[in-house]
């Protein structure tokens, strides 16, 4: 039986939503991944601040986020990052960094902004499984629901904040 996209076959069983993740799932893990690095507790205010956006706007890519087991959000707003959200986003990272330093040339001049907006685009069209593929054969695809939260500070990681040209977030 065939099903739309985003919707498992058997809707009783549990699995990761095979919606391919959009440019802007991708910017908001990476939100939450940077926020992690120095905020052991993350909340949606804090993203939406980070990235100027509505709280409405965060809660509901929290929710696409938590379908595809990346995050997971405590009854009393706190974001935590699963195993699998902190291995796709260092992956997405390091995609973004290639394509960054690889960018095609194009006939305009581009700002940083324009430069990181489209990279995130390239990246984000890659397949899902290009972010989440070693991860699923490590541990399998499901192994994100059996995941208890992790709060994560990884100092060998520059923080995506303090960005110099070249770097998007």
């Amino acid at each position: 039986m065939c099903c739309r996209a985003g919707e498992a076959e058997n809707p009783d069983e549990k699995s990761v939503i095979s919606m391919e993740l959009t440019p802007a799932h991708l910017r908001y893990l990476l939100a939450i991944y940077e926020v992690s690095q120095t905020h052991l507790d993350i909340c949606s205010r804090s993203i939406a601040e980070k990235l100027n956006v509505t709280k409405p706007s965060v809660v509901r890519i929290m929710n696409l986020l938590m379908d595809h087991g990346m995050i997971v959000k405590e009854h009393y707003g706190k974001i935590y990052l699963t195993d699998r959200g902190i291995f796709v986003a260092r992956a997405v990272k390091e995609q973004l960094e290639t394509v960054l330093a690889n960018f095609p040339p194009v006939k305009i001049d581009l700002t940083e902004e324009e430069r990181c907006t489209a990279a995130l685009a390239l990246t984000s069209a890659l397949p899902e499984r290009a972010f989440t593929g070693a991860y699923d054969r490590m541990f399998g695809p499901d192994a994100s629901e059996d995941t208890e939260a992790v709060s994560f500070h990884d100092s060998s990681i520059k923080s995506l904040s303090n960005h110099s040209p070249g770097e998007c977030f």
